[in-house]
């Protein structure tokens, strides 16, 4: 059985966060994944597949956020949201296989699951404005402009989200050495993976 999109999303995330904050390790082990977040060892290569081919477009995918951030600049999105329009600018650039408004619909999920709802805002104006660029139509700035107010002010009162936090919204201990917990476990590195070997999910998205 496929596992979810909107799961596989989810993995594909903090697979993305953890590469990011320098703790690829803690999130190395298939076994742990399948037990904290309830997926098949499918599911987890799936996620990695994906992690992987947005590491590897990374710079693309780095520039098209930083065109699209008018009034703002990469370097100041916290990690959370940079990892998820990430996800959404693969989805939409790259991937191209969820309709635009459902890859934008699930980050903006991902935004208020896993950070606020002005990040939500602020991730939804990103990515709309990319897609509408890619379709021809000009981008709806002043909408950007109040996303970005908003994590102005969310960002004087609200810390980044540590990686425990970020775990533990998901149920992963983040506080644990998974060497302590699984001691012989198989552990793959995104790098290792061969696409090949595994069979595209359905179109569920």
């Amino acid at each position: 059985m496929a596992i979810p999109q909107a799961k596989l999303r989810e993995i594909v995330f903090q697979l993305l966060y953890s590469h990011d904050t320098g703790r690829t390790d803690e999130l190395s082990s298939i076994s742990l994944l399948m037990k904290e977040l309830q997926v098949a060892r499918s599911g987890v290569y799936q996620a990695m597949i994906k992690a992987n081919a947005i590491q590897q477009n990374l710079h693309e995918i780095d520039a098209v956020i930083t065109d699209a951030v008018h009034g703002y600049t990469f370097d100041r999105i916290q990690v959370v949201e940079r990892n998820i329009l990430r996800l959404g600018v693969f989805e939409l650039t790259i991937e191209k296989t969820a309709p635009p408004k459902v890859s934008i619909s699930e980050a903006m999920r991902l935004g208020r699951k896993f950070a606020s709802p002005e990040s939500a805002n602020f991730i939804n104006a990103i990515l709309d404005n990319i897609h509408k660029q890619m379709i021809g139509e000009n981008p709806k700035l002043d909408a950007l402009e109040q996303s970005v107010k908003e994590m102005e002010a969310k960002e004087k009162i609200t810390p980044p989200l540590n990686y425990s936090e970020l775990c533990k919204s998901d149920g992963i201990d983040g506080s644990e050495n998974i060497n302590d917990k699984i001691l012989d476990d198989e552990k793959l590195d995104l790098k290792d993976l061969d696409e090949k070997k595994f069979k595209p999910l359905n179109n569920s998205y």
